[in-house]
């Protein structure tokens, strides 16, 4: 095969590769369940703002069975008062150690209600309807939900909702596809009893970060797999507002996937190797000289890039999006760079 060839075959490859998982959520349709009890929980570290904040949203839930428990990681500011002024219960940490597991365990055992949804100090629920809306249709069932950015003018900020979007369309349609292989903390909702069958966190205590994404990964052969993207069951979170901030967060949560499952991470891999082998042929293109075609072939991905993520960004209320994809794409070949190193090598050690 010629240059063209496969620099077009790779570029039709990655379209088909988006567009099949873009139209698994964009037609996705879950009927409303009936309510169960569910506990709210929240992990927390010198959160007090944020709290303060949250827990009066949250306390305007329909949702006509629930509480809601935060786990106070020995904090050092004065969230036992804000709790205390809420009437909210507190869990203190057992033990104070780095991370967030040990704190989310002792929470999930410490609470009554047979379901929990998990959140965090800084995410603000999109309705009032957002329990309701996370609600499973049976008793072992994981409910998975898209927990988006609120947006800002920003670069970074688009950046980081184009990557969260991208991250979602993968985790939601691979449940679909009936291979779940991550959650996002921030909204997400599993049966207790499920979370003590397989004894909580125990068996990846001793890797940081991953509560969330490496429970799924235990538990995906013990349960059933829903997802709610009604737009009521979305929960915001602030996106970071400096670069630093930001890379240190990817760097965690990338480092947690060479923890994943085999297969999961080849079908993971596909993606992030066509985007670096399709522009490595660009450059290719550029230093032979062939100018205009590597003109035409640019336009062309980016074009079949909006149209395949066209379904699911109208889906997820992004697709304002659409319209910075030649950046956004471009910011992504160097995103993949910088951080692939940190799929390989030691765990991040800092909480997540």
């Amino acid at each position: 095969m010629s240059l063209f060839q496969i620099t077009l075959l790779l570029i039709v490859i990655q379209f088909l590769y988006w567009l099949i998982l873009s139209l698994k959520v964009a037609f996705h349709q879950r009927e409303t369940p009936l309510p169960k009890p569910t506990s709210v929980v929240i992990c927390a570290k010198n959160e007090a703002e944020n709290l303060k904040e949250l827990i009066p949203k949250l306390k305007l839930q329909t949702h006509p069975t629930f509480n809601i428990t935060v786990g106070d990681d020995f904090s050092e500011d004065n969230t036992k008062h804000v709790l205390a002024e809420h009437q909210i219960n507190r869990v203190v940490a057992s033990k104070n150690i780095r991370g967030k597991k040990q704190i989310l365990e002792d929470t999930v055992l410490a609470v009554k209600h047979p379901f929990i949804l998990v959140t965090d100090a800084d995410c603000r629920p999109s309705s009032s309807e957002w329990i309701k809306e996370m609600s499973p249709s049976f008793d072992n069932s994981i409910v998975l939900s898209y927990a988006p950015l609120f947006k800002s003018p920003k670069i970074l900020n688009r950046f980081a909702r184009f990557e969260t979007l991208l991250s979602a369309i993968q985790y939601i349609s691979f449940a679909l596809f009936n291979r779940p292989y991550m959650g996002v903390g921030r909204n997400l909702l599993f049966p207790k009893a499920l979370f003590e069958k397989i004894g909580g966190l125990q068996s990846h205590k001793n890797i940081v970060s991953g509560d969330d994404d490496l429970f799924i990964q235990e538990i995906a052969n013990h349960a059933r797999f829903e997802v709610s993207i009604n737009p009521k069951a979305f929960m915001y979170s602030k996106a970071k507002k400096s670069v630093k901030e930001f890379i240190a967060q990817k760097k965690r949560h990338i480092s947690t996937s060479k923890h994943y499952r085999l297969v999961d991470q080849v079908l993971l891999s596909l993606n992030p190797t066509l985007q670096i082998f399709i522009y490595g042929l660009f450059f290719v293109l550029i230093i032979k000289g062939f100018f205009s075609i590597f003109g035409i072939f640019l336009i062309t991905k980016w074009l079949l890039l909006v149209l395949a993520l066209c379904p699911a960004s109208i889906k997820l209320k992004e697709q304002d999006l659409l319209f910075f994809i030649p950046l956004l794409d471009v910011l992504f070949l160097f995103y993949l760079i910088y951080f692939i190193p940190s799929a390989f090598f030691k765990d991040e050690k800092n909480w997540s």
